[in-house]
């Protein structure tokens, strides 16, 4: 009996000692790393620099109005900033006609000097495309090739069943693989400079006005923040009753 008793109290100081070593450890000992890089839709769906097709389609019309104009203004300016190649004016084919009547739509001719209006100095191509039958209104396209963001892969794919039903893949309890993906493609569409993924912009100069002003209100003991004034109209003010 008094063996037995010996031994259990042993035992018990071995595992007071192990538990004691236990709560010694340090908190990144105790942690199990995992690997994050198939998890995080960043990593997943990168937003990547790439040298794309820019186009801007112009559907035909007896002449360009100012909204057209200011998309092509817009388009030069895109031009200006990434451009890596000449503009081209792209325009469906025209149904077989006479050699001596073969000549640019004066659409064509429009597009051409609102782009040299814009500021366009290089030399503009002018392709010709296929024209589909069913297509009645072919548009006129503007493409070059540029620099752009945007995802590598496409979207909607889906490698593995989310229900999982016949096995244990969905049971990890992780973002499934199209996780995030539209909303990275959508993100590097609407970025108006594609270098802002890759470096931030220079900080430009302080508002020497401002920092006086500011610097003098404090010096005055007075409040250095703006005083905005907020003009408020009550519901059915300008209705008339």
């Amino acid at each position: 009996m008094i063996e037995d008793a010996q031994k259990k109290l042993a035992t018990a100081g071995i595992f007071i000692a192990l538990v004691a070593l236990t709560g010694c450890s340090s908190p990144a000992e105790r942690m199990m790393a995992h690997d994050q890089s198939l998890i995080d839709h960043n990593a997943r769906h990168p937003i990547l620099l790439h040298d794309r097709i820019h186009e801007l389609e112009i559907v035909p019309a007896p002449a360009l109005d100012p909204r057209t104009r200011g998309q092509i203004a817009e388009f030069a300016m895109t031009h200006a900033r990434f451009g890596k190649s000449p503009i081209a004016i792209i325009m469906p084919a025209q149904p077989a006609q006479p050699a001596k009547d073969r000549r640019l739509p004066h659409q064509v001719n429009e597009i051409r000097h609102a782009l040299q209006d814009a500021g366009v100095r290089g030399p503009i191509r002018i392709d010709v495309a296929p024209r589909l039958e069913s297509l009645q209104a072919a548009p006129i396209k503007l493409a070059f090739v540029g620099l752009k963001a945007a995802v590598p892969a496409a979207c909607g794919q889906w490698p593995d069943d989310l229900a999982s039903g016949s096995s244990l893949t969905g049971w990890s309890n992780r973002p499934y693989w199209n996780h995030g993906c539209a909303n990275q493609a959508m993100f590097a569409a609407q970025a108006a400079d594609p270098r802002d993924f890759v470096r931030a912009r220079a900080l430009s100069a302080s508002d020497s006005e401002m920092r006086l002003r500011a610097i003098g209100q404090v010096r005055r003991g007075a409040d250095p923040s703006t005083a905005w004034r907020e003009d408020t109209t009550g519901v059915g003010a300008g209705s008339g009753k």
